[in-house]
């Protein structure tokens, strides 16, 4: 995982799409009602962290992406997809912090974190899965070359599991 860094930003962002869809689709058919209360409870402090600034909120992102990940009952996809955040962010983190719209980026960020939730809360792991595919794409899918990006898009939108 280390040679990670040795990838472009569109082989990390699709990486990325593959292990949070699969996290979130076991998450979403499987999760005990203690684990969607921590998923929620880390959606609230997203939601709280918004005028805080963006520190905070990446921080209560991360926390909502990892309750989601352990919720999926596999340390490895966890962890790998730990890692890949972490590689993405660090790519592109001063292109958000110097984004003019930060409040606006971080609500809808927040919103769409929303839906992924209200899936996984119905156990619609189908669903769960293609909208956090989604929400990585429109998250970082600015920062990708068109072609490259189009390409994302329809495997988001024609993903195995969705």
């Amino acid at each position: 995982m280390v040679h990670l860094e040795q990838f472009d930003l569109t082989d990390l962002v699709q990486f990325r799409m593959s292990i949070e869809g699969s996290a979130t689709y076991l998450a979403a058919v499987g999760h005990t009602e203690e684990q969607l209360a921590r998923m929620e409870e880390a959606h609230a402090r997203m939601a709280e962290a918004i005028d805080a600034g963006y520190e905070a909120f990446s921080e209560a992102d991360v926390e909502f992406h990892h309750t989601v990940a352990e919720a999926a009952n596999s340390g490895l996809l966890r962890v790998t997809n730990d890692v890949a955040r972490g590689v993405v962010m660090n790519l592109i983190e001063t292109k958000f912090i110097t984004t003019s719209n930060e409040k606006e980026l971080m609500l809808d960020s927040c919103q769409r974190h929303e839906r992924v939730l209200d899936a996984i809360r119905q156990r619609d792991g189908a669903r769960a899965a293609t909208l956090a595919q989604h929400d990585i794409l429109d998250h970082f899918g600015r920062f990708l070359p068109e072609d490259r990006r189009a390409q994302l898009e329809s495997f988001a939108s024609h993903s195995p599991m969705g």
